[in-house]
């Protein structure tokens, strides 16, 4: 919802950081929870241009080497991960998931954050999920493997039913 308001409040023009400031005042002043939300929000992507939010492909990364969307993953802001994925042709979107060592989906598994693999998986096809499913990050781990050491039952249980999906759809 946040992002999507963003976009419709600056449909008529190319965004700039004023806008994405002035947005995130009149979003922090909606509710208690928008005023965390958007705190937490601001301090993260400040380092990032506004331009990441509208050019993902830009492969900016923060000082930890996290895109916008880890970033987004990391924060629990899911309708940020859709926002940028949406915005993306099929192909940008494999290239900017895989674009990491370490994907949104491995962090989605550190974290236990299934809600950041779903809306992953929903923007991706079935060979975009094969892939990032069975994309290794620099130790060699798969994002399953990263679900199974941290004891993230959701992203787990989500990545088991992706590949018993994915393998239907190959057989099928």
């Amino acid at each position: 919802v946040f992002f999507s308001t963003l976009l419709q409040a600056t449909a008529t023009t190319a965004p700039n950081e004023r806008d994405l400031e002035r947005f995130l005042t009149s979003y922090v002043n909606e509710t208690d929870q928008n005023r965390a939300d958007a705190a937490q929000l601001q301090q993260q992507i400040s380092c990032f241009s506004v331009d990441v939010l509208f050019n993902p492909l830009s492969r900016s990364t923060n000082d930890d080497g996290e895109t916008v969307l880890h970033v987004a993953v990391r924060f629990r802001h899911f309708d940020l991960i859709g926002f940028i994925l949406n915005r993306l042709s099929q192909e940008q979107r494999t290239d900017i998931l895989l674009f990491s060592p370490t994907t949104p989906l491995h962090l989605a598994a550190d974290l236990d954050r299934p809600e950041a693999a779903e809306v992953i998986f929903q923007s991706l096809t079935t060979s975009q999920r094969h892939m990032l499913i069975h994309q290794p990050d620099t130790d060699g781990d798969l994002a399953s493997d990263h679900a199974c050491n941290r004891k993230s039952k959701g992203v787990k249980k989500l990545i088991r039913n992706e590949e018993a999906s994915l393998a239907k759809e190959i057989e099928g």
